[in-house]
Parts: structure tokens; sequence; C-alpha cells
């Protein structure tokens, strides 16, 4: 791939997550940035006619060096690397005088993770205010200069990077921002605190949390590969809950652009079927003998009251099958979902031999959707299940059973529903746009 360009090829810049540099005569760094989308940002500043800054350091520059990266949290990593390697003149000259974050961890005996403003930390761990007084908000911890054992990271040049680093890394691997107290702190309610100092005990396990914190901020160990590896460990000891939120933070790291096959590319099938499994187990208490392969969602949607769809996904052995996808156009009202549905299970079960017979049908919506496909589908004799929109309630009907939003089950139904949603929403906007623009 190439990496260095001239300002008259700024248009062969990729639209990819990554770090710029801007290289002057001599090759050395005027100024460093990142980007969700390298093009755009570097044409932005070659457009930018009116900060002085920006005129400076683009009238000294060469060269323009880029570095992709799988997401933005690596782009955040590596820019502060490279900044505190290179102290590139313009990065520098700050905005406002806070100066840049620096995210410190203390050679506590329960390490604590902070945020500090200052100008800078000098190697010998020396902080250096950008004002007097002018740290963190309502800091607890304000010093003057930090034990050998501390860990720094950073610059990080805009204000809430440090922040979103860490908020995000919190909900991967929690940590402290505080000393042992008397009483255990509301994070650990959260899990965002877990172990807490305050608690005395698994101190051990607290150490290996700061220890993987390390590795990533200091770009050691990648934020991908580490979902990759804990949504794996959480599949394996069928703790869905935990791997589908895991799976979530993961889909995050790239929301809006193409997502790297290395993100996703690891063993779903394993992970699915598990889940799966663990859902199976659920319903068995209601539907003895239940054995779950195929399993089918039903999701009705319009577009501003028109051209209403009822979207049908197909999942087996916890995976999807696209090309069993159908779509069924609604004839007998134009904005009722639940008669949209009674209408498209009808037609649907009519195909019981060529399309195969679903062992679970679940439908995206509550009782009123529920009651109104009922009749259809005992007549089948197909184990059916609703879940609520707003409530996010599961509703059993045959069974009189209402379930609470947690579990494998519910993990495994909400994914198979948002799939049904995304489906049939899609086909109704593009149905609008067909007819409409």
């Amino acid at each position: 791939m190439k990496t260095l360009f001239t300002l008259k090829e700024v248009g062969e810049i990729p639209q990819t997550y990554g770090v710029y540099l801007f290289l002057n005569s001599q090759k050395k760094p005027v100024y460093i940035g990142k980007s969700v989308n390298l093009k755009k940002r570097v044409q932005n500043h070659l457009q930018n006619s009116f900060d002085t800054k920006t005129i400076k350091f683009v009238s000294e520059a060469m060269v323009i060096k880029i570095i992709p990266t799988q997401n933005e949290f690596d782009a955040i990593i590596l820019e502060a690397r490279l900044v505190k390697t290179h102290q590139p003149l313009y990065n520098i000259e700050l905005k406002d005088d806070k100066g840049p974050s620096y995210i410190v961890i203390t050679d506590d005996l329960w390490p604590m993770v902070k945020i500090i403003n200052c100008s800078s930390v000098t190697p010998d761990h020396h902080v250096i205010p950008a004002k007097a007084g002018i740290y963190t908000k309502k800091e607890e911890w304000i010093p003057d200069q930090v034990g050998d054992d501390t860990t720094i990271f950073g610059p990080y040049l805009k204000n809430n990077d440090a922040l979103s680093l860490l908020r995000y890394i919190r909900q991967i691997i929690p940590f402290a921002t505080h000393r042992p107290q008397k009483k255990v702190c509301l994070y650990r309610e959260l899990g965002l605190c877990d172990p807490c100092p305050s608690e005395g005990v698994r101190r051990p396990e607290y150490l290996k949390n700061i220890q993987k914190i390390k590795a990533l901020l200091s770009g050691r160990t990648k934020i991908s590969r580490l979902l990759i590896r804990d949504i794996k460990k959480a599949s394996q000891k069928t703790d869905f809950e935990k791997a589908q939120k895991l799976l979530v933070l993961q889909q995050s790291l790239t929301a809006g652009e193409h997502h790297s096959r290395e993100l996703w590319d690891f063993d779903n099938r394993a992970f699915f079927v598990r889940e799966q499994e663990g859902a199976t187990k659920v319903l068995q208490q209601y539907f003895p003998g239940l054995h779950l392969s195929r399993v089918e969602c039903f999701d009705a949607s319009h577009h501003w009251g028109q051209y209403l769809y009822v979207g049908m996904v197909v999942f087996k052995d916890g995976l999807a099958q696209k090309d069993n996808y159908r779509l069924f156009s609604i004839k007998t009202t134009t904005n009722n979902d639940p008669k949209a549905l009674q209408e498209a299970l009808a037609r649907r079960l009519k195909h019981l031999v060529d399309w195969g017979r679903p062992d679970l049908i679940i439908i995206d919506g509550g009782l009123p959707q529920l009651s109104a496909v009922g009749g259809v589908l005992r007549k089948a004799r197909i184990p059916y299940m609703g879940l609520a929109k707003k409530e996010e309630i599961l509703h059993i009907p045959q069974k009189n059973a209402t379930l609470m939003p947690t579990g494998g089950l519910y993990t495994f139904v909400t994914r198979v529903r948002d799939e049904a949603h995304r489906f049939s929403i899609t086909k109704s906007r593009q149905a609008f746009r067909k007819n409409n623009l």
C-alpha cells in the first residue's frame, strides 16, 4: 500500500482510519494528526485558508505520510505515541491553556487510572502545569511529581481523547480511579470497578487488569484482538450475555465504516451454536423436547404509512441464512402491523414443504402482534414467542410466560430480532425511494 503522497496526490489517499504526518524537506514531521477518514481530513487541512497554524504547517510540508489503522481507538493510541516521539512544532502550539491530557497509572498498591491535564511530563516524571491550578475537574490526585513506577501515556492533544479511551476500555477491563475506601464505590455495582480496592480482595486479578490496560495504551496489544479473545472465552463459558456485550463493543469500533475481516472472522459458528444451545435449554422448560435448528423471525415495517412489508429472516444452527430470507408485500392493510404479520404468517405456512418447517418462530412485537398470529401458528403446531419492542420483554403466549430481558435466551432472540428489523426496514425504505425519488 502506498503511504507517501505529495500535496498534489492527496486525492489518492484512502478513506480509512489512521494517522497522517505532514513531513518537511528533511522528512521530519511538522504536524501529526488522526482521523476516521484520512483522505477527507488531509483535504480539509489543504483547503483551510483561515487558520494560521494550518497555513504554516501546510506551507512547510513537502510530503504526507499515512499510517492506516483498524479503528479510531488504535489511531488515538498511535497519534499519542508519534507526537511524544517526534514533538512536532505545530502540535505543541495548543489551542487553550489547559495543556494536553495524559493517562497516568499510579504505583499504588492498588494502582489508580487517572487523567491529568498539564503542559508536559518530563522524563523524570515531573508534571509541568500549563497554568497553575488547572487539572482535571475535582481531581483529588494532583501531583508535582509521580512515582518512579508510575506509567504515563500521552500526550492526547484533544481533551476528550483520553476520556474516550478510558470509557471504552473500562467497559472491557474494569479499573479503579480511587484508593481503598470504607465502602465500595458506585462503579463496583456497575461492574466498572471490579475488583474494587475497597473490598481488599482479588488483588492479583486487579493487577492483571492493570497490565492489560498498559498493553492496550502502549499499543502492544490491539483492542480488536483483545475483544476477539474475550468473546471466545465468554462463549466457551456459555456467558452469552457478556459475549453479546463485547460483540457490540467490537462493532462500535468501526461503526459506519467497512469492517475489517480480521475483526469479524473469528470462530463465529462455534460461538453462535453455543449461544443457540443456551437458548434451547431455557425454551425446553416451556417446550419439552424442543430442538432448535431452524429459527425464523418476522418483523413488519412501513415508510410513512406506505410500502408495508413483513420481513422474514432465517437462522440455522445459530447463523443467518440470507439466501432463505423472504419479503412479503402486504395486501390486506396499509399500516396495521398485527394484521400485516397475520397475513405474512398465513402465506408463509403454505410453504412448509418447499421452504422447510421452522422449529421456532419469533415475532418482533408484544401481545397484540402475538394475538394476531396465534391462531395460524397454533394450527400448524409451531412454537412461537415475541419480543416486545419498548419493554424488551419476552412473551411465550402458549405457556402464559413472561421473561425479563436477561440471560442467553434474550441475547439470542435479540440478535435474531435485530436482523429481522434491519432487513424489513431496509426493504421498505428501498421501495419508498424507488417510487418517490
